[in-house]
């Protein structure tokens, strides 16, 4: 009987551990360190999971036009320490084909061990396996440093676009919003209830880039022990022209997934950028936060 190849992966990430847990159930976060073309040459068709102990999981995607589903079961699940699983090809050797994760915790790091027990069948590909696992937890590793970044098209003028984002704040972010955005120097603050972000402008290149340093931050969020995680990151935004309209890119430096408000926040900018700034420049109809 052939052997069982088994392939061990050890790394320390700069991440709790209950976070890293947590992103191994997680299908959004799944999306952004197990597949998808930013890995290999594949696009992702749906991410699915039932994250209980004797739960399936079906990751289907396509590669070269072919589509491929990843299965597996839950087998236990003890957070945020261990996690077992099999793990299947469109069904085949599932069962016997077993991916152990184990976190140890180690103040606000962890250290992540991750064991996959083959089936024997599968030994002629167990060294294409271990170079899909390490690819995959260097780009968990990625994922937890990778600061939050969107880029949309928009159909408007760069003008149109500049002038949003330096007076027009309070249409489409929160109509609570205080001070000036279109001098370098001058400061706003927007407000969400008793979350608040005051910015200071350190940037302006008239119909191409804005930049801000957040200041000073209250995020009333009863998941942070620091509420004040917004302050010394910078939003940096560039508006270049494209296919009739302008391609508006956002990043925030030092908004990522290593921060406890990261999900909260990275679902915020997405919110107000897509169902707000958009249809504000495409319709003049924005959708900003107010008070009830």
């Amino acid at each position: 009987m052939a052997d069982t190849p088994i392939i061990r992966i050890e790394r320390t990430l700069t991440a709790p551990a209950a976070r890293v847990f947590d992103a191994w159930l997680d299908p959004v976060w799944i999306g952004r360190f197990m597949f998808g073309p930013h890995l290999r040459d594949e696009q992702i068709v749906s991410l699915s999971n039932q994250a209980h102990v004797g739960g399936i999981f079906s990751y289907r995607v396509t590669r070269q036009g072919v589509e491929i589903n990843h299965t597996g079961t839950y087998r236990e699940i003890d957070r945020p320490r261990r996690l077992v699983f099999t793990w299947g090809v469109d069904v085949e050797q599932g069962d016997q084909s077993v991916v152990t994760i184990e976190i140890a915790p180690q103040g606000e790091n962890c250290a992540l061990t991750l064991t996959h027990r083959l089936h024997p069948d599968w030994t002629d590909y167990a060294e294409r396996t271990q170079q899909g696992w390490t690819k995959i937890v260097g780009d968990l590793i990625a994922s937890f440093t990778r600061d939050y970044a969107r880029a949309q098209q928009i159909s408007c003028s760069a003008e149109q676009c500049f002038g949003a984002l330096t007076q027009e704040i309070d249409a489409w972010w929160s109509a609570h919003t205080e001070g000036r955005a279109d001098a370098e120097g001058s400061e706003f603050t927007v407000r969400f209830g008793a979350t608040f972000k005051r910015f200071k402008i350190v940037g302006l290149e008239a119909n191409r880039a804005v930049a801000w340093r957040c200041v000073e931050s209250y995020l009333d969020l009863d998941s942070l022990s620091v509420k004040s995680e917004w302050d010394d990151t910078d939003i940096r935004w560039t508006i270049q022209p494209h296919d009739g309209g302008v391609l508006l890119g956002v990043m925030h430096i030092g908004l990522n997934p290593g921060v406890g408000c990261f999900d909260a926040c990275a679902q915020g900018w997405d919110h107000f950028l897509v169902n707000s700034l958009k249809p504000l420049l495409e319709t003049g109809v924005g959708h900003p936060h107010v008070e009830p």
